[in-house]
């Protein structure tokens, strides 16, 4: 995973997918139900709210994203 020492908040782990392949800015919060794969990219400064499905993706930064399912967007 790409994402390691970007000061990410993972809520309920337990409850998260994230794919090797993801990409993972600083400062992102990633709240329970979210399932992350392929080759998205989350910008900095991201709050993922509950119950997203975000496959081969970019969520820009400074974006707050409720529940959704996304394949090959850009959001923000």
């Amino acid at each position: 995973m790409n994402y390691k020492d970007n000061n990410i908040t993972l809520i309920n782990p337990e409850s998260i997918i994230i794919d090797d392949t993801v990409v993972i800015g600083k400062n992102v919060i990633i709240h329970p139900n979210n399932i992350l794969k392929g080759h998205t990219i989350i910008e900095d400064n991201v709050e993922l709210k509950p119950n997203n499905y975000i496959t081969d993706s970019l969520i820009k930064s400074n974006v707050e994203a409720s529940p959704m399912a996304t394949n090959n967007p850009s959001i923000g």
